[in-house]
Parts: structure tokens; sequence; C-alpha cells
């Protein structure tokens, strides 16, 4: 149970953290980056013919149009993460430093700044690869130049998409709709069995058992509580807790938890 608690906790902590989904995206560019170089060179680029608008597309073309969209995706993530900073310490001014995690959470914006990041990568990796015919073999890898250029327009319209959702994200209606959406979620979980029947007795541990007293062994904020661990040892041993504390609050070294 405590290590149920334990993978919970670290669960919720990656994945309210900014870099899982912008990491995990780019690693997924890296190496989507190869399988695309590896078709290219073992199809060869006689199929380019039957494509006469990506016939232009030579060293020289490749090496700016790869070069053009690693660099705006780049300035446009660094502008994406600003926004996002920017509206976080608006709604925490507004509405508290609690929901901080709601927008670290969110997973329209981490997906938006994957997106930018990978398709950054993506194209730096395939830029190296091109080379001219003065440069000994000469290679330009159509494929991956199509998908870069396809990954530069879906990250235009993610780039749409994110501009529609942090205003929209930052909306008191919003907000309130996710805390409201959160306190059903943990109330669904603490009180998932069903209440006894009215007229049921019910029988309550005796309190002339050794009182067992709790104290916090460092300073620090309470993260969670295992309800579910603390009723099942309760039942167990037929005893009664008692919590002084709750999550969020923050507790010195030796005081009293229950």
């Amino acid at each position: 149970m405590v290590f149920k608690g334990w993978l919970r906790e670290t669960w919720s902590q990656i994945r309210g953290s900014y870099w899982f989904i912008p990491s995990f995206m780019a690693v997924a560019a890296l190496l989507l980056s190869q399988l695309t170089l590896y078709m290219d060179r073992s199809v060869g680029s006689d199929w380019i013919d039957y494509w006469e608008f990506l016939y232009a597309t030579r060293p020289d073309g490749a090496r700016a149009i790869l070069s053009t969209i690693a660099g705006s995706m780049i300035g446009v993530a660094g502008v994406t993460f600003s926004i996002t900073i920017a509206a976080v310490a608006y709604a925490s001014g507004q509405f508290g430093p609690r929901i901080i995690d709601n927008f670290m959470e969110d997973q329209g914006n981490q997906i938006t700044l994957g997106t930018f990041i990978s398709t950054f990568l993506y194209c730096l990796l395939v830029l190296r690869t091109v080379r001219g015919s003065d440069e000994g073999v000469g290679f330009v890898p159509y494929g991956s130049m199509a998908l870069a250029v396809g990954l530069a327009l879906a990250s235009l319209g993610v780039l749409i998409y994110f501009i529609h959702h942090i205003p929209e994200s930052i909306h008191v209606y919003h907000v309130v709709a996710d805390i409201g959406n959160q306190l059903e979620q943990q109330a669904d979980r603490l009180f998932s069995e069903e209440p006894p029947e009215e007229g049921t007795v019910i029988d309550l541990p005796s309190l002339d058992k050794p009182t067992y007293i709790l104290r916090a062994p460092t300073s620090g904020y309470i993260q969670s509580i295992e309800y579910d661990t603390l009723v099942s040892r309760a039942s167990q041993d037929n005893a009664l807790v008692k919590l002084d504390v709750e999550p969020g609050a923050f507790v010195a070294k030796s005081m009293i938890l229950g």
C-alpha cells in the first residue's frame, strides 16, 4: 500500500512536470529522423521526378528550407514558454498559487511546447545530412524534407490552438470548473464505498486504548495522505485515527501530525 501511494505520487509529479511530454516528443523526433533518413537512403531519389514541386529543392534550397523551419520553431518555442509563464503568474496572482499545478499539468501546453521542440530537433538532424556534389557524394533527403514541411504546417496549427487555449485556460469559469472537477474526483476516490443504511449500528473503537502521537520527522509540506492505507490499518488494529493536518499544510520538525 505504501509503495502504491509512492508510485501514485511519483507519477503525479512526473505528469505535472513541464518537461515530460516535450522530452518524450523530442526523443520520438530523433527516432523519426533516423527512420526517414534510412528510407531516403534505401529508396533513393528517383521517385522525385514524379513530384516536380520538390525537384527544385537542391542542396542549397534544402538547407535554406530546413534552416528556416528550425530557426522559426525554436523562436516560437521560446515565445510559447514565455506566454505560459506569464499566464501562470497572472492566474496565481488572481486565484492563488495552488492552481499552478493545473497549468503545469495541462497537456495542451506540454504538447504545444513538445511540438515546436521536436520539429526543431527533427529539422536539425535532417539538415546535417544534406550534402552537395562539391562535398563528395551529393545527398538530399527529399522524403525527410517533405515530412519536415508537414511538421512545420502542423506546428502552425498547434500555434493557433495555443493562442486560443491560453486565454481560455485562465478564464475564471474554466479555473473554477477545473477545481470543481478535481474535487469531485478526490471525493469519489476517498468515499468510493456506499454509506451505511439508516439505522445501522457502527462499532467504534474503544477510546481507552493507549494513544500514539505521530510527529513530523522533518520540516516541509504535506504532499499527500494515503487515506486508504490509514483506514485499512485502523480497521485491522481496531484503532481510531485522528489527523491534525491536511495536504498542502506546512509542518515544522517534531510537529504533531495526529
